[in-house]
């Protein structure tokens, strides 16, 4: 789970090669003044946050400008939160990251960008992306660590672990 915010650009990048190159999951999001966020990157099943900027790229160049734009200018996010909607994003991520430690049921936002909109609580996808074929970060698959299936028990032997 990566709740880190900065760098702001290249932070969930650097996020996104660990998690691939050891093959487990990673769920994320956050929250501006209108709206939260949350999604999850299940390697060798959903595309990575590198296919989902390629798609981005490919297929919405205005957004692509903008982001490029940003990280020149080093221009982060709004950071005003208002605290109960800090928990409202908190659960969802935290809901999501049961759903995949347990197997209890799928995770809602594998490969979807999933939203809340504040101004009415509103639930909807907001953006989709596929696994790319030629990604330069997930393409080749990490080692075989962990199915998503498999993790039950993680927190317990991270809880145990002496080195």
């Amino acid at each position: 789970m990566c709740v880190a915010d900065r760098p702001k650009m290249e932070i969930i990048r650097w996020v996104n090669e660990a998690v691939v190159r050891a093959n487990l999951p990673l769920v994320s999001g956050g929250l501006d003044t209108q709206r939260c966020i949350y999604y999850t990157v299940i390697p060798g099943q959903t595309g990575c946050i590198e296919c989902w900027r390629e798609q981005v790229r490919r297929n919405d160049p205005a957004s692509d400008e903008l982001l490029d734009r940003k990280r020149e200018l080093q221009i982060g996010g709004d950071n005003a939160a208002f605290v109960p909607l800090v928990t409202v994003t908190t659960g969802l991520l935290l809901g999501e990251l049961v759903r995949l430690v347990t197997g209890v049921a799928p995770p809602v936002a594998a490969g979807r960008l999933i939203q809340v909109r504040f101004s009415d609580y509103e639930t909807t996808e907001a953006e989709r992306w596929e696994r790319l074929p030629d990604c330069p970060v997930c393409s080749t698959p990490g080692p075989r660590l962990a199915g998503v299936g498999e993790l039950a028990g993680v927190g317990e032997a991270a809880a145990v672990r002496t080195d």
